[in-house]
């Protein structure tokens, strides 16, 4: 029958009182001086032996196979004393993927076992126990437990490695899915951009010969190091002459911007306060060669 969590806790509260009172401390000290046959020295060889046990408990890693033997066996769980002194707890539930009535079962006071490490409490040093991840098929603690021991460093290692490979396919797919929203997110933008009309922004980044989103001919005359032309952080306007769908790009040009050439050069602030009307302009010239042409069909 499964304990009520109030009883739970309080049972390993006590099978840790237990193991606590098993430590050899001398008693204290008579205000009257030593008592006969007490040994002045074992409080401070209690200390070193807490030190060691402190010591041992911080190398404990988990997900490592530990060796050790079971002391206290109740009901519920079954106290393991491992290397060093430390004690791991061993619960019903961590012995088998089958049904486990009682640890005693399974388990005896002075029976050598191996277990994985869960978890490491180092607040409470505690340590939780699991021969249930150990066994190779479900229910191997129950059938031939020394055969879930022989084969735990293998099972363990099988385990760590499908949680690499888990961990990876699932790193895999979060890229995958960032990837294909970003090349969402790209495509919805570069649909707002149409060739021929014009653009403001603000220069990001860029090298000798070419500007983030420029074309490199920004000028009608001869242009040597775009970095002293356009600087980082600065505001323009352009005309977009090209957009690339497959590599996200939009290519722009100050040139065609330019009333007359080398304009850009000698005063960009008026390329662009007519950029707007120059377009209307062209509009409106295709607009009427168009219009001429479909005369000149018609007659």
């Amino acid at each position: 029958m499964a304990l009520r969590p109030a009883c739970y806790r309080a049972l390993v509260a006590r099978v840790r009182t237990e193991l606590a009172a098993r430590v050899n401390l001398a008693p204290p000290q008579s205000p009257h001086g030593a008592q006969k046959g007490v040994n002045l020295r074992g409080p401070r060889i209690g200390a070193e032996q807490a030190s060691a046990v402190q010591h041992t408990f911080q190398g404990l890693q988990e997900g490592a196979v530990v060796p050790g033997i079971v002391g206290i066996v109740r009901d519920q769980l079954a106290a393991v004393n491992l290397a060093g002194g430390v004690t791991g707890l061993l619960r019903l539930g961590q012995i088998s993927h089958a049904r486990v009535g009682q640890a005693g079962m399974l388990f005896r006071s002075g029976m050598p076992i191996k277990a994985l490490v869960l978890k490491v409490y180092p607040g409470r040093s505690s340590v939780e126990l699991s021969t249930k991840e150990l066994e190779p098929r479900p229910g191997d603690m129950l059938r031939d437990p020394q055969h879930v021991y022989d084969k735990a460093e293998d099972t363990v290692q099988r385990l760590h490695e499908r949680e690499r490979a888990a961990r990876q396919a699932y790193a895999q797919q979060q890229e995958k899915k960032q990837e294909q929203l970003r090349n969402y997110a790209e495509a919805f933008r570069l649909e707002a951009f149409k060739e021929g009309e014009v653009v403001a922004g603000v220069v990001r980044s860029g090298r000798r010969h070419g500007r983030a989103g420029a074309d490199p001919a920004d000028s009608a005359e001869s242009v040597k190091q775009l970095p002293r032309f356009v600087k980082r952080g600065e505001r323009i306007k352009a005309m977009v002459v090209d957009v690339d769908p497959v590599r996200g790009r939009v290519a722009l040009s100050t040139k065609r911007l330019e009333l007359m050439p080398g304009d850009m050069l000698r005063n960009r602030a008026r390329v662009y306060e007519k950029a707007e009307e120059l377009l209307a302009e062209e509009e409106t010239a295709g607009e009427e060669r168009l219009a001429e042409e479909e005369v000149a069909e018609d007659g």
